[in-house]
Protein backbone atom coordinates (compact mmCIF):
# COMPACT_ATOMS: atom_id res chain seq x y z
CA UNK A 1 0.00 0.00 0.00
CA UNK A 2 1.10 3.57 -0.73
CA UNK A 3 -0.03 6.71 1.05
CA UNK A 4 -1.14 9.61 -1.12
CA UNK A 5 -2.33 13.06 -0.13
CA UNK A 6 -5.66 14.38 -1.39
CA UNK A 7 -6.49 17.93 -0.31
CA UNK A 8 -4.11 17.65 2.67
CA UNK A 9 -5.49 14.32 3.93
CA UNK A 10 -3.64 10.98 3.75
CA UNK A 11 -5.18 7.91 2.06
CA UNK A 12 -3.84 4.44 1.34
CA UNK A 13 -4.03 3.05 -2.20
CA UNK A 14 -2.57 -0.03 -3.80
CA UNK A 15 0.42 -0.13 -6.15
CA UNK A 16 -0.50 -3.14 -8.26
CA UNK A 17 2.18 -2.75 -10.92
CA UNK A 18 5.44 -4.54 -10.21
CA UNK A 19 8.60 -4.89 -12.21
CA UNK A 20 9.38 -8.22 -13.79
CA UNK A 21 11.33 -9.54 -16.75
CA UNK A 22 8.12 -10.58 -18.52
CA UNK A 23 6.24 -7.29 -18.48
CA UNK A 24 7.56 -4.08 -16.93
CA UNK A 25 10.87 -2.51 -16.05
CA UNK A 26 11.28 -0.87 -12.65
CA UNK A 27 10.84 2.56 -14.27
CA UNK A 28 7.70 1.52 -16.13
CA UNK A 29 6.16 0.07 -12.98
CA UNK A 30 7.00 3.25 -11.06
CA UNK A 31 5.52 5.44 -13.82
CA UNK A 32 2.31 3.42 -14.04
CA UNK A 33 1.87 3.42 -10.26
CA UNK A 34 2.60 7.15 -10.06
CA UNK A 35 0.08 7.89 -12.83
CA UNK A 36 -2.48 5.68 -11.15
CA UNK A 37 -1.98 7.50 -7.83
CA UNK A 38 -2.33 10.86 -9.56
CA UNK A 39 -5.56 9.71 -11.24
CA UNK A 40 -7.02 8.57 -7.92
CA UNK A 41 -5.91 11.85 -6.31
CA UNK A 42 -7.42 13.95 -9.10
CA UNK A 43 -10.66 12.00 -9.16
CA UNK A 44 -11.16 12.38 -5.40
CA UNK A 45 -9.89 15.95 -4.86
CA UNK A 46 -13.34 17.54 -5.09
CA UNK A 47 -14.95 14.98 -2.78
CA UNK A 48 -12.20 15.42 -0.17
CA UNK A 49 -12.35 19.20 -0.43
CA UNK A 50 -16.11 19.12 0.19
CA UNK A 51 -15.85 16.46 2.93
CA UNK A 52 -18.10 17.19 5.91
CA UNK A 53 -16.33 14.83 8.32
CA UNK A 54 -19.09 12.21 8.43
CA UNK A 55 -18.21 9.92 5.52
CA UNK A 56 -15.43 7.34 5.75
CA UNK A 57 -13.27 8.72 2.98
CA UNK A 58 -10.63 5.99 3.28
CA UNK A 59 -13.31 3.37 2.62
CA UNK A 60 -14.49 5.29 -0.46
CA UNK A 61 -10.93 5.76 -1.76
CA UNK A 62 -10.19 2.07 -1.12
CA UNK A 63 -13.32 0.98 -3.02
CA UNK A 64 -12.48 3.28 -5.93
CA UNK A 65 -8.86 2.09 -5.84
CA UNK A 66 -9.96 -1.55 -5.90
CA UNK A 67 -12.22 -1.01 -8.93
CA UNK A 68 -9.94 1.44 -10.78
CA UNK A 69 -8.98 0.58 -14.36
CA UNK A 70 -6.73 2.66 -16.60
CA UNK A 71 -8.55 4.26 -19.50
CA UNK A 72 -12.04 3.59 -18.12
CA UNK A 73 -13.92 6.71 -17.17
CA UNK A 74 -16.04 6.66 -14.07
CA UNK A 75 -19.67 7.64 -14.09
CA UNK A 76 -20.73 11.24 -13.79
CA UNK A 77 -18.69 13.31 -16.13
CA UNK A 78 -15.50 13.20 -18.02
CA UNK A 79 -15.13 14.04 -21.62
CA UNK A 80 -16.75 12.30 -24.54
CA UNK A 81 -14.67 10.16 -26.85
CA UNK A 82 -17.24 10.50 -29.62
CA UNK A 83 -15.46 12.58 -32.28
CA UNK A 84 -18.68 14.38 -33.29
CA UNK A 85 -19.43 15.36 -29.70
CA UNK A 86 -15.82 16.47 -29.14
CA UNK A 87 -15.97 18.60 -32.28
CA UNK A 88 -19.39 20.04 -31.31
CA UNK A 89 -17.99 21.04 -27.91
CA UNK A 90 -15.03 22.69 -29.60
CA UNK A 91 -17.29 24.63 -31.94
CA UNK A 92 -19.57 25.70 -29.08
CA UNK A 93 -16.56 26.73 -26.97
CA UNK A 94 -15.15 28.79 -29.85
CA UNK A 95 -18.52 30.49 -30.40
CA UNK A 96 -18.85 31.33 -26.70
CA UNK A 97 -15.32 32.72 -26.49
CA UNK A 98 -15.87 34.79 -29.65
CA UNK A 99 -19.09 36.23 -28.20
CA UNK A 100 -17.35 37.04 -24.90
CA UNK A 101 -14.56 38.79 -26.82
CA UNK A 102 -17.11 40.72 -28.87
CA UNK A 103 -18.75 41.86 -25.62
CA UNK A 104 -15.34 42.69 -24.06
CA UNK A 105 -15.99 40.18 -21.29
CA UNK A 106 -14.02 37.31 -19.85
CA UNK A 107 -15.02 34.12 -18.06
CA UNK A 108 -13.14 31.40 -16.24
CA UNK A 109 -12.98 27.86 -17.59
CA UNK A 110 -15.76 26.64 -15.30
CA UNK A 111 -18.14 29.33 -16.57
CA UNK A 112 -17.22 28.64 -20.20
CA UNK A 113 -17.72 24.89 -19.69
CA UNK A 114 -21.11 25.58 -18.14
CA UNK A 115 -22.05 27.77 -21.08
CA UNK A 116 -20.91 25.03 -23.50
CA UNK A 117 -23.15 22.51 -21.71
CA UNK A 118 -26.10 24.92 -21.77
CA UNK A 119 -25.58 25.80 -25.43
CA UNK A 120 -25.37 22.15 -26.51
CA UNK A 121 -28.45 21.30 -24.44
CA UNK A 122 -30.45 24.11 -26.10
CA UNK A 123 -32.15 23.98 -29.48
CA UNK A 124 -29.00 25.49 -31.02
CA UNK A 125 -27.02 22.46 -29.90
CA UNK A 126 -28.25 20.44 -32.86
CA UNK A 127 -26.77 23.00 -35.29
CA UNK A 128 -23.38 22.62 -33.61
CA UNK A 129 -23.64 18.82 -33.78
CA UNK A 130 -24.60 18.94 -37.48
CA UNK A 131 -21.61 21.18 -38.26
CA UNK A 132 -19.42 18.86 -36.17
CA UNK A 133 -20.71 15.80 -38.08
CA UNK A 134 -19.74 17.47 -41.36
CA UNK A 135 -16.28 18.40 -40.08
CA UNK A 136 -15.57 14.91 -38.74
CA UNK A 137 -16.73 13.34 -42.02
CA UNK A 138 -14.46 15.72 -43.97
CA UNK A 139 -11.46 14.91 -41.73
CA UNK A 140 -12.09 11.19 -42.19
CA UNK A 141 -12.42 11.62 -45.98
CA UNK A 142 -9.12 13.54 -46.15
CA UNK A 143 -7.34 11.00 -43.95
CA UNK A 144 -8.59 8.14 -46.12
CA UNK A 145 -7.42 9.87 -49.32
CA UNK A 146 -4.00 10.58 -47.88
CA UNK A 147 -3.31 7.06 -46.56
CA UNK A 148 -1.77 5.82 -49.81
CA UNK A 149 0.71 8.66 -49.98
CA UNK A 150 1.70 8.11 -46.38
CA UNK A 151 2.70 4.49 -46.97
CA UNK A 152 5.68 5.61 -49.08
CA UNK A 153 6.67 8.24 -46.53
CA UNK A 154 6.44 5.81 -43.63
CA UNK A 155 8.36 3.17 -45.55
CA UNK A 156 11.21 5.63 -46.08
CA UNK A 157 11.24 6.45 -42.36
CA UNK A 158 11.56 2.79 -41.41
CA UNK A 159 14.06 1.93 -44.14
CA UNK A 160 17.67 1.59 -42.97
CA UNK A 161 19.67 4.61 -44.02
CA UNK A 162 22.64 4.05 -46.25
CA UNK A 163 25.80 5.48 -44.79
CA UNK A 164 27.98 7.29 -47.31
CA UNK A 165 31.00 5.27 -48.36
CA UNK A 166 34.26 6.42 -46.81
CA UNK A 167 36.77 7.94 -49.20
CA UNK A 168 39.79 5.68 -49.79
Amino acid sequence: MTQITIQGKQFEVSSPYVAGPWTLTEGEAHTLNQTRHENVRNNFAKKVKEWNGTDDLQAQVSKYDEEYEFGVRGEGGGTSRDPVEVEARGLARAAIKAKLKEMNQTADAKAVNGAVEALLASAKGERFREAAKNRVAEKQRIAEQEKSGMENILASINAPSEAPAAAA
